[in-house]
């Protein structure tokens, strides 16, 4: 198992902070939002992307799912992947969605240099 990164350190701890802060405010707003994603390595190289997404609003809200898997070492190239669906989801509930970006790991590269961003385009 693979130790803890700076830029997943980082996150994990932006998002506890967000999570720690949520509910302090009396005019809280609902909202339609990429709450979480992981990753996980697959066999063939393929790297795995889950995302969650959260529809706090009481009616049905659509949009695109938009993640992007960024590939940074500390030498060489960087390279950029990106995918896309469509999404409609009920009022106040949550879905997870699976990612599968094939034959992009390799073995001799650290998991630390991949970067994962996942966001709603095109609200309505």
């Amino acid at each position: 198992m693979e130790s803890l990164s700076r830029r997943r350190c980082l996150g994990l701890l932006g998002s506890l902070t967000a999570a720690s802060l949520a509910g302090c405010t009396d005019d809280e707003q609902p909202e339609f939002l990429v709450t979480d994603t992981a990753f996980s390595l697959q066999p063939g190289g393929n790297l795995k992307i889950q995302v969650s997404v959260e529809n706090g609003f009481q009616d049905t809200k659509q949009s695109t799912v938009e993640v992007v898997l960024r590939y940074e070492p500390e030498e060489g190239e960087s390279e950029q992947w990106t995918q896309t669906e469509p999404l409609e989801l009920s009022g106040a509930t949550e879905i997870q969605r699976e990612f599968v970006f094939e034959g992009i790991h390799d073995e001799t590269d650290s998991l630390d240099f991949y970067e994962v961003e996942a966001q709603l385009v095109d609200d309505a």
